[in-house]
C-alpha cells in the first residue's frame, strides 16, 4: 500500500504518547522480498508505527501492494517539493523516525553510506540522520562480495559513525552460493595453509594468541610449520578455527525475528521532545 502521506509531515503534529516510530529502509538485494513480513512483524511490537523508504532497485523484489504501511521512494521526494515553503521528504522522514533500520543493506548502498554519498531518498535520509538516534543495518550480498576486503572496511566505517550492525548469516543464497560443510574433509591441509597465510599476514586476526603460538619458518609453508611444531591439540584447534573463519558471514541477511528483536531492544528508550529538528 503506497501512499503519499504528505499531511503526516505537518511539523506541528503531536506525537502520540508511547508511540515509537520505526523507519525501514530497503535496498536492492534479493532479501528485499522479506519486506512485507518484516513490516508486519514490526507492527506487532507494542506502540510501534512503521514507514518504509525504498530504493528503486529494491522494488524489483517485492510487491508494494503487500506492504501495509506508507512507502516512500525517489519520486515522492521530488513530487513533494514544488516551492520554497514545501517540506523536504528526507528531512521530514528523519524528523519523524525514532529508529532507522535498513534491511537489507546491499553492497552498493553500503559503499554509498560509508562514503557519504546521497543520491537517492534513502541515502539522503542516512546522510541527514541524527546520529544520537539508533540506526541499524543488515548487510546482505553475494558471498564473493561479502568476502571482498572492502566490505569489512566499509562496515567498520559505519560502526565508527555509531551505527549498529545486525550481522549477516551463513545460509544458501538465492544466487546458489552456500556454506559447504564438507570442504574440510576434501583437502584440509590446503585450506589450513590458506588460513594460516591470511592470519599471519593480517594484523587484525581475531585469535592472535593462537596464531602467535606457531613460529613461521621461511623454508616451509605455514601449514607444515604449524603441524611440525604443534601442541597436542593444535590439529583440532586449527581446523576448528579455520571452520569458524570460513563459515561466518556468507552474506545472507539476518532472519526477520532477529531484526525485530534488535529493534525491540530500543523500545524502552526515554521519550524525546515532540518537536524534532
Amino acid at each position: 500500500m503506497q501512499t503519499q502521506g504528505r499531511a503526516s509531515f505537518d511539523n506541528k503534529q503531536q506525537k502520540p504518547c508511547g508511540e515509537f516510530r520505526v523507519l525501514v529502509g530497503v535496498t536492492g538485494s534479493v532479501a528485499a522480498l522479506k519486506l512485507p513480513l518484516l513490516v508486519e512483524q514490526l507492527r506487532l511490537l507494542p506502540g510501534v508505527d512503521v514507514r518504509v523508504v525504498t530504493t528503486e532497485h529494491a522494488k524489483h523484489f517485492y510487491n508494494p501492494e503487500e506492504v501495509s504501511v506508507e512507502l516512500y521512494d525517489d519520486k515522492d521526494e521530488w513530487e513533494m517539493w514544488k516551492q520554497r515553503s514545501d517540506p523536504v521528504l528526507h528531512i521530514e522522514l528523519r524528523r519523524w523516525a525514532d529508529l532507522f533500520v535498513i534491511a537489507p543493506l546491499d553492497a552498493n548502498t553500503l559503499g554509498k553510506m560509508a562514503n557519504g554519498i546521497c543520491d537517492n531518498l534513502l541515502t539522503c535520509v542516512v546522510r541527514a540522520w541524527d546520529i544520537t538516534r539508533p540506526l541499524l543495518f543488515c548487510p546482505a550480498m553475494n558471498t564473493a562480495m561479502w568476502h571482498h576486503p572492502i566490505t569489512a572496511q566499509q562496515i567498520s566505517r559505519l560502526k565508527e559513525f555509531g551505527y549498529t550492525e545486525i550481522p549477516c548469516i551463513a545460509k544458501k543464497l538465492v544466487c546458489g552460493d552456500e556454506v559447504n560443510h564438507c570442504w574440510l574433509q576434501t583437502n584440509p591441509l590446503k585450506h589450513v595453509d590458506t588460513f594460516f597465510s591470511r592470519s599471519w599476514a593480517s594484523s587484525s586476526c581475531r585469535h592472535p594468541s593462537f596464531c602467535s603460538s606457531f613460529a613461521l619458518d621461511p623454508g616451509c609453508s605455514p601449514t607444515q610449520q604449524a603441524w611440525n611444531s604443534r601442541p597436542p591439540t593444535a590439529g583440532i584447534c586449527a581446523l576448528s578455527h579455520l571452520s569458524e573463519f570460513s563459515n561466518k558471514g556468507k552474506g545472507g541477511m539476518a532472519e526477520v525475528p532477529t531484526i525485530v528483536s534488535a529493534v525491540s531492544q530500543f523500545l524502552q528508550m526515554p521519550n524525546e521532545p515532540t518537536q524534532k529538528t
